[in-house]
């Protein structure tokens, strides 16, 4: 699996530096509902079973053994969409949007 960004993402990410202040942290495949979006998270502690797949917008990208096998040799997209109604626990969503895989 190797991970790019879309250029939308580093403005997002740059928003959300500008109101945290520790270490952000990009998961795939740890969300309960959504598990395969893109997690931003603060201060995250990774899991033994995880593997570096890339970076975003500076930030290291996350994903576990089983997820990072299954792409095995292909490329996925973090991109932005847009949502007044985000509810999640990734960080971006206070600024009304979502990170999404492509």
């Amino acid at each position: 699996m190797k991970i790019e960004a879309a250029d939308s993402v580093d403005a997002v990410v740059a928003r959300v530096r500008e109101v945290r202040a520790g270490d952000l942290t990009f998961t795939i495949g740890t969300g309960c509902c959504d598990s395969t979006a893109p997690f931003l998270y603060e201060n995250h502690i990774i899991g033994a079973d995880t593997r570096h797949v890339g970076d975003a917008a500076g930030v290291p990208v996350w994903a576990p053994a089983w997820l990072a096998d299954k792409y095995d040799g292909e490329t996925l997209t973090i991109d932005v969409a847009e949502s007044e109604d985000a509810d999640s626990f990734s960080v971006e969503t206070e600024f009304g949007c979502r990170f999404i895989l492509r």
